[in-house]
């Protein structure tokens, strides 16, 4: 029998690093701090806390006329929504309520999408509902369609702050800095 010296499978290190290696955004690899990792993961935690609370400190009318302006600026900005698929989400935690823009979307032609939570860490789903149309319980027993998935051409992705995704549509209502939303087609 060979020794495990001889033979071509063995060595003193994994042949490959990749498991010590994160992928970038942009196909790259870069070398994974653990360390950073935590902290950075319970640094976003206490600043979406915080922001959070800050959003929920303002008074319902404020943030109801805060929906209003997003949602009348958005529709000057798109103009026509006719054969668009514009995704929504349910307010939660004091978000902008956006309902009254769906009706806008709904009016002039277009779909409104819902997005739903399949699995944890796998990318959200997207189905389209209209008023009156069958929900079920979804996480956190927020209602979702039960209908088939669909692919918006339009998102609103509520954040925490004034965060760039580079998904779709980001409103950050009561940010620090004042900016209530930002506006740019999914791709």
């Amino acid at each position: 029998m060979a020794s495990r010296e001889d033979s071509p499978y063995s060595s003193a290190s994994p042949p490959c690093m990749a498991h010590e290696l994160a992928d970038g955004q942009d196909g790259s690899f870069f070398v994974v701090d653990e360390e950073q990792r935590r902290d950075v993961a319970r640094w976003r935690k206490s600043e979406r806390e915080r922001l959070i609370a800050r959003r929920l400190a303002f008074s319902a009318d404020d943030r109801n006329r805060w929906s209003g302006a997003i949602g009348d600026g958005v529709a000057s900005f798109v103009g026509d929504f006719s054969g668009r698929v514009v995704s929504f989400y349910w307010p939660f935690r004091g978000e902008p309520d956006l309902r009254p823009l769906m009706h806008t979307v709904w009016e002039q032609g277009g779909e409104a999408a819902l997005p739903i939570v399949v699995a944890k860490a796998t990318p959200l789903v997207f189905r389209t509902w209209r008023q009156g149309e069958a929900l079920e319980k979804g996480v956190w027993n927020i209602p979702v369609p039960s209908g088939g998935g669909s692919f918006p051409t339009s998102c609103w992705l509520p954040s925490s702050g004034s965060i760039p995704t580079a998904i779709g549509w980001v409103m950050a209502a009561g940010s620090s800095t004042g900016r209530l939303w930002a506006w740019r087609p999914c791709r």
